[in-house]
């Protein structure tokens, strides 16, 4: 312990755009409000979106400078090893077979959190493979606690790797909820002429094969189809962002779509959708669920949706979808009461989102920290 505070050290792979380096990013600067925790983010390779944003947040991060994931130059081992040293516990995000393993060499207390890669919507690649075997070795033999986002998560996670031999709770991800009610406007004059006056259907997503875009597309131009006043609007980039604007050009809807890339400001985007779907498929959490809920926003999710779907369900069955044919009644039904403005509804959606606070999430893992910890001094 530094100063009577535990010393927390993050991994992640990179600080490219995504669910994981966000969560985390968050995740530390709650814990910086904790004056019991010192925390700094360990980031395998330097690249990534994020990096600005890390500088901006202040927080203290460190860039190992891996070239691949195989990379075991000994500069890398000596700089894993001396970060890991100064820690009181290892919070790793990614598995990597090398840094796990200088972890567990390090002796200290290793926190692994699953995320959620389960290789849905891409092909399975040999690398995969090799990191799931892996897994099955060196989570049981160095791992104290293992958290997962979703019961989701846990099932696949205990049958995929193992974790069930693993102490474990479930801590469901969170999110900065006193920002989320933000109404700034779409900075971007073309895109707020584009949607002005339209009842818009939106989604903000990663273009990734999990997320099922495809269905989204197909669910709106059912719906779209005797309509001229209302827009699709895709925020987002990913490597199927060509596969995209097929699909939307082979539906005939492209003029009432707008894809407008990736966007910082997601929230002020979020804020001009009527509707909120996310066709998400075996997704393991789901944060933006939560983010558009907090708007006060419909969110529509679909009954495979993973761990996104246990955000809404029992809360809104009524906005769970089984194929695109309900996602087009659902939206009709939204569209034939846009005008309707449902404070009890609205309200609803913003408390259900203040379940899912970033603090609550810290409150939590807080708790796991202390005790592997304490495990210790009872030894």
């Amino acid at each position: 312990m530094k100063n009577n505070k535990l010393v927390v050290v993050h991994y992640i792979w990179s600080a490219n755009f995504g669910g994981i380096e966000k969560l985390v990013m968050d995740l530390s600067l709650a814990q910086r409000s904790n004056v019991r925790l010192e925390t700094q983010i360990l980031i395998g390779c330097r690249k990534g979106n994020f990096i600005d944003k890390l500088n901006e947040t202040g927080l203290t991060h460190t860039f190992v400078g891996m070239k691949n994931g195989n990379d075991v130059r000994p500069s890398i081992l000596k700089l894993l090893r001396n970060k890991f040293i100064e820690a009181d516990i290892i919070h790793i995000h990614t598995f990597n077979p090398i840094v796990y393993l200088m972890a567990g060499l390090s002796g200290k207390k290793i926190i692994y959190t699953v995320h959620g890669n389960f290789f849905f919507g891409r092909k399975k690649r040999i690398s995969d493979s090799i990191n799931q075997f892996l897994s099955k070795l060196i989570l049981p033999a160095f791992t104290s606690y293992i958290t997962y986002n979703s019961r989701f998560s846990k099932q696949l996670s205990d049958q995929l790797f193992n974790t069930g031999k693993i102490k474990g709770v479930i801590i469901p991800n969170g999110i900065f909820l006193e920002n989320s009610s933000a109404t700034e406007m779409i900075s971007d004059k073309n895109h707020r002429d584009f949607i002005a006056n339209k009842f818009v259907v939106g989604t903000s997503s990663r273009f990734v094969g999990v997320k099922r875009i495809d269905r989204l597309i197909q669910g709106f131009a059912l719906f779209a189809k005797d309509k001229n006043d209302v827009v699709l609007m895709l925020v987002g980039d990913g490597i199927l962002k060509n596969q995209i604007e097929m699909w939307v050009k082979d539906q005939d809807i492209q003029s009432k779509t707008l894809l407008t890339g990736f966007q910082s400001a997601v929230r002020s985007y979020q804020n001009s959708m009527d509707v909120c779907v996310f066709s998400s498929q075996n997704e393991a959490f789901g944060l933006v669920a939560v983010e558009t809920l907090g708007l006060g926003k419909p969110t529509i999710v679909f009954k495979d949706a993973g761990g996104m779907l246990e955000i809404v369900e029992n809360e809104f069955n009524e906005d769970i979808v089984e194929d695109e044919q309900q996602l087009c009644s659902r939206l009709n039904y939204y569209y034939k009461n846009r005008n309707s403005k449902d404070k009890e509804l609205i309200t609803r959606r913003m408390n259900l989102a203040g379940e899912y606070t970033i603090q609550k999430m810290e409150e939590r893992i807080f708790k796991v920290y202390t005790d592997a910890i304490s495990k210790t001094a009872e030894k």
